[in-house]
C-alpha cells in the first residue's frame, strides 16, 4: 500500500489510509487508487471512498465507493463507470467483480466508434465484399444511416488477457421492419487490437477440392489472444463424405487445415504476417485468390510457399 498518511485503530484492528492511496494485488492483476481507504484485520476486508478507481487487465472500473472482501476475493462498487478499450463505456447502479467477471446492474453500454464486423465465411464461398453494390441495397449504408437495428436480450463482455469475448443471447437483426437474422445465441471472440472475429456459428459452405460442407463449430481459446475453430462435418463433391476442418486465428496469423472422405484432399491454406509489409502466404490443394493494386492474381496449388511483400494502404478521412 502507498499512501500520503496512515492512521491505526489498534482497538478495532483498522488501518486507515489517506491521500493518494494505491494498493496492489499482483496475482489478480489488480490495482486500486481512491482518496481514503480503511483496511479491516479482522474481517480481512477493504473499504475504499473517493475518486475510486480500479485498474484491471486493461479495464478502468471508477465508482463512489467500493467494498473488497478478500476472503471470497470478490468486490461490491457503487455506481460504476467501466471503460474497455477506449470506445465501450458501461454505467451501472451496482457492480460486482469476481475472479475473472464483472457484473453491473441496472444499467447501459455505450460504444463511440465503429466496430465492423465480417460475417463473410473466412475460407469459402463468393468474395461478396469483392462485388460492387448500390449504396440503397447495402447494409452497411443501412447501418450506417440508422436502418439496421441489433437487439439483444443479453450482451455479455469478457476479456482474458489478449482475448475479447461478445456473447449475444436472443439476438435479431431487423433492415427497417425487415428482420434479418434472429438466432438464441452467439458468441463473438476476437484479440485485443480487433485483427480478426471469429464465431461459433455453424459452418455451411462450398471450397475446392473439398466441395459442398456443413458442419457445427467449436471454438477454442488458446494462448496469446488466439483462437481455434473446430469443424466435424460432411461434405459433398460427386459423393456423400465426412471430414473435419480446423481454424487458427492470431493477430499475426491465420491457417486452415481440411479433410474430407468425398475427395479425400488434405488442404491447407494460410498466411503468416512477418511486419507491416511482408507476409507469407501457403498453402497444399488451396486455391489462392490474392489482390494486389486492383489486380487479381487467381490459382490453383499442389503445393504453394510464397512471400509477398505489399504497401500498408490508410483511406484517406
Amino acid at each position: 500500500m502507498d499512501c500520503d498518511k496512515v492512521d491505526y485503530d489498534t482497538d478495532n484492528y483498522l488501518i486507515i489510509a489517506s491521500g493518494n492511496v494505491v494498493v496492489k494485488f499482483v496475482k489478480q492483476d489488480t490495482t486500486i487508487k481512491s482518496d481514503f481507504m480503511t483496511y479491516d484485520r479482522i474481517n480481512n476486508s477493504i473499504k475504499a471512498e473517493g475518486n475510486v478507481k480500479i485498474l484491471r487487465q486493461g479495464q478502468v472500473i471508477t465508482g463512489d465507493y467500493i467494498f473488497v472482501d478478500m476472503n471470497e476475493e470478490n468486490a461490491l462498487i457503487e455506481n460504476p463507470l467501466t471503460t474497455m478499450n477506449g470506445n465501450i463505456t458501461m454505467r451501472a447502479k451496482q457492480g460486482n467483480v469476481y475472479g475473472d467477471r464483472i457484473v453491473q446492474e441496472n444499467g447501459s453500454l455505450v460504444v463511440d466508434g465503429s466496430l465492423p464486423i465480417d460475417f463473410r465465411s473466412a475460407n469459402n464461398g463468393p468474395r461478396v465484399d469483392k462485388m460492387l453494390v448500390r449504396p440503397e441495397d447495402s447494409l452497411s449504408d443501412a447501418s450506417e444511416r440508422g436502418l439496421v437495428n441489433v437487439t439483444a436480450k443479453e450482451i455479455k463482455i469478457t476479456q482474458k488477457g489478449d482475448l475479447e469475448t461478445l456473447a449475444l443471447k436472443r439476438f435479431k437483426v431487423k433492415k427497417g421492419k425487415w428482420p434479418l437474422k434472429k438466432m438464441p445465441a452467439i458468441k463473438i471472440y476476437t484479440n485485443k487490437h480487433h485483427d480478426y472475429f471469429e464465431t461459433n456459428l455453424w459452418e455451411v459452405g462450398s471450397y475446392r477440392g473439398l466441395g459442398v460442407f456443413t458442419g457445427p463449430g467449436f471454438v477454442l481459446e488458446l494462448p496469446k489472444g488466439s483462437v481455434l475453430k473446430a469443424v466435424p462435418m460432411v461434405n459433398y463433391e460427386s459423393g456423400l463424405g465426412v471430414g473435419a476442418m480446423g481454424r487458427f486465428s492470431s493477430g499475426t496469423n491465420r491457417t486452415m487445415a481440411a479433410y474430407g472422405t468425398a475427395r479425400r484432399k488434405f488442404i491447407i491454406d494460410g498466411e503468416q504476417k512477418l511486419d507491416d509489409n511482408l507476409k507469407l502466404i501457403y498453402g497444399i490443394n488451396a486455391y489462392m485468390d490474392e489482390y494486389f493494386l486492383d489486380r487479381g492474381i487467381h490459382g490453383f496449388t499442389q503445393r504453394k510457399i510464397k512471400v509477398q511483400r505489399f504497401q500498408s494502404y490508410r483511406e484517406p478521412k
